[in-house]
């Protein structure tokens, strides 16, 4: 039967350049690293680098100590530590100088010029990784993975990443190629020999193989929302007549005062967002204007975005005053806008509300509606489980053994292999040619590739790398 290999040796990078770049985030620290790769990485570092030893002659995973010296003016930039990975062991499985100097950004700046002046070539956004995609020392939903390992914020989202990374994701998407590889060649036999009737056996190993494969590509889409949450987070913005107490209720949770609060209506005429993290999930937390009748143009815009964010919320905070008379009506009217998102029922102020006026106010709503002073904190921790219940999906915090896709492109990826098996097994129950079965087969093995990068088109590349940052 024809394997596929769970990694294979891609196309060599046919740009020969070697490449350099600033892998330290901007701004001033401990260190900067500039980082080189490619065929001249360590002679280009030589012409720059003064240590006991050249660079060049260095064995692999060696650190040598020595200065940074302007090969025009024989000056000393800083002192330095160049550390060498000799190809393939390395990053990009080409020969890599990553050269640690004092972190100043002037330093970091000079050092790179110095190399660029030497024919290294600035790198493009995500090249390293996109070399090590190449040379095959990633697929590609590793390559993707890190970038959203650079971008977590969160442990959710850390775990995530490193489980893609560590091929969890490429080697059950490669089992599924294999079996739906061996069936499509069982297929071709009786092709190439139409003088043969397939045999009931092999009939069943093919129906096997696509029923499983099926099965197993609806458990990884199911997986999404899942790992779409561990990733991004969630979107929770905070929808309230004016004065019922949002920016008040943002700046608690941020346990900072992030927005202003007065008591005249319509101060906040723009949303504010910023992230906490609840169980290790990243939580965008959105402070919206109030929603009322205005002829004011900019508190109107206002409104109009407070609208959009409700379009594009996981859950929704929905918050009055209870200290307004017709405080449940007020909630009525607010859900109504909401268009069935889930959504958490906010009555706030009960810190200045007699005891009588609030069991009268309990007594009058819903067993879903929550009570709190966004000033004393009071009944906050009621708000954090109903953000939890309503908005994590009820396995995430059992995905540790399990496969999760994160990524819509993998996503819509296995939505297209399914669809071919679909047909697949359509053709099959309807008895249609061999030749149009494999061409369904063919096309779901082909989607599937896409995932790891085994069919990857360069305007596919060019978009994944793209949002790299310069330096990975």
């Amino acid at each position: 039967m024809t394997k596929v290999p769970k990694k294979t040796q891609r196309r060599t990078n046919e740009n020969s350049d070697t490449i350099a770049a600033i892998s330290t985030p901007r701004g001033a620290g401990g260190i900067h690293v500039i980082r080189i790769s490619g065929p001249d990485s360590r002679s280009i570092a030589d012409s720059v680098f003064r240590g006991r030893a050249r660079l060049s002659d260095s064995s692999t995973h060696r650190a040598h100590y020595g200065n940074i010296i302007d090969p025009n003016t024989n000056e000393t930039v800083d002192e330095a530590v160049a550390t060498v990975m000799v190809a393939p062991d390395s990053y990009t499985c080409e020969d890599v100088v990553e050269l640690s100097v004092h972190g100043s950004p002037y330093i970091a700046r000079k050092v790179l010029e110095l190399l660029i002046s030497q024919d290294a070539r600035l790198a493009e956004p995500g090249e390293f990784t996109q070399r090590a995609f190449l040379n095959g020392r990633l697929d590609l939903s590793q390559a993707e993975a890190v970038a959203d390992l650079i971008a977590s914020r969160t442990e959710m989202s850390h775990r995530a990443a490193l489980d893609q990374l560590s091929g969890r994701l490429s080697d059950n998407v490669n089992t599924l190629r294999e079996r739906l590889v061996e069936a499509l060649s069982l297929l071709e036999a009786y092709i190439d020999f139409p003088e043969e009737d397939i045999e009931d056996s092999h009939y069943g190993e093919i129906v096997a193989a696509v029923d499983a494969a099926d099965s197993e590509i609806a458990s990884l889409i199911d997986s999404y929302e899942t790992g779409r949450i561990m990733r991004n987070g969630l979107t929770v913005p905070i929808i309230g007549p004016p004065n019922s107490g949002k920016s008040s209720l943002f700046n608690y949770l941020l346990k900072n005062e992030r927005a202003i609060v007065t008591d005249l209506p319509g101060t906040t005429r723009d949303t504010i967002s910023e992230s906490i993290e609840i169980e290790g999930i990243a939580v965008e937390l959105i402070d919206t204007a109030g929603i009322r009748e205005s002829e004011d143009r900019v508190e109107i815009a206002g409104i109009e975005r407070t609208k959009e964010q409700i379009d594009n919320a996981d859950i929704v905070i929905a918050i009055v005053d209870a200290t307004e008379p017709d405080s449940p009506r007020l909630m009525e009217d607010i859900v109504t806008l909401l268009d069935s998102k889930p959504t958490v029922r906010l009555f706030n102020k009960i810190d200045v509300m007699k005891d009588s006026d609030l069991g009268v106010l309990r007594s009058s709503t819903g067993q879903d509606s929550l009570f709190v002073s966004a000033v004393t904190g009071d009944g906050i921790n009621h708000l954090i489980t109903a953000i939890t219940d309503k908005g994590f999906p009820s396995d995430i915090g059992n995905t540790k053994d399990e496969v999760v896709v994160t990524s819509i492109r993998h996503r819509n990826a296995l939505r297209a292999a399914r669809e071919d098996i679909e047909k697949t097994r359509l053709s099959i129950q309807v008895g249609l040619s061999h030749d149009l079965v494999a061409f369904e087969l063919r096309s779901a093995v082909s989607n599937l590739g896409e995932i790891v990068g085994q069919i990857a088109p360069d305007e596919l590349l060019n978009r994944i790398f793209d949002r790299f940052c310069i330096g990975k």
